[in-house]
This record gives structure tokens, sequence and C-alpha cells, in this order.
């Protein structure tokens, strides 16, 4: 049985969502422009974009999927994936997705507790 079933699809719909959402911050924050920001910004990709990448994979999740622990599990298939993106296209090293990892996942997993899930 294939994974990408047509009732899948939101489910890859969702975790798309959320990568994108971390790329696009992960460039943002990387930005000439915003390069002079220090600590500040820098805190801000470490807590912003986690949080953002699970309320955004949860609400494009469908609405009975989330009565169970499946949420959790999606938010951080979207997280894997953004680490496995950096990771591919040279944004970050190994030793510093593994270092951050912990913590992705687990400001992903209070974005999608802040949708109401």
């Amino acid at each position: 049985m294939p994974l990408f079933q047509r009732h899948n699809t939101h489910y890859v719909v969702a975790v798309l969502a959320g990568l994108f959402f971390a790329l696009l911050g992960r460039f943002t924050f990387a930005s000439e422009l915003l390069d002079r920001g220090g600590g500040l910004l820098m805190l801000g990709f470490l807590v912003l974009v986690p949080v953002g990448l699970g309320v955004i994979t949860e609400h494009f999740s469908p609405v009975q999927a989330n009565d169970s622990w499946s949420f959790i599990f999606r938010s951080w298939s979207a997280v894997m994936l953004f680490m496995v993106a950096a990771f591919i296209f040279h944004l970050e090293g190994a030793i510093c997705l593994i270092i951050i990892a912990p913590l992705f996942v687990a400001l992903s997993a209070v974005g999608v507790h802040c949708t109401g899930s």
C-alpha cells in the first residue's frame, strides 16, 4: 500500500508546509539584512522557527487526526525533514544539527500544543 494515497495527502501537505516555514525562517534569519542583529535574532530563530513549524504542521493536518499521538509525530517528522534538508543543502553542519535537534523537537511539540490539540 503506497504512502501517498489520496487520504494521506493532508499529512504530506502539513509536513511540507512546516518544512517551507522552517526553511523560510532559516534563510530570513541568515540574510545579510539581519546579520547584525546578533543574539536576539539567534534566539528568535531557535524559538520561533520550531514553534512555528509545529503550529503550521498542525494547522494543515486534518481535524479528525488530532485525537491521538499522531500530532506529535507529524511535528517531529517536519523537524527531521528540515534537519535533513539543512544538511543536504549544506545550510548547517552535522554537529550543529545534532546539538539543536532536541530543542527543535521539544519546541515543535510546544507549537502543536499551542494550537489546542
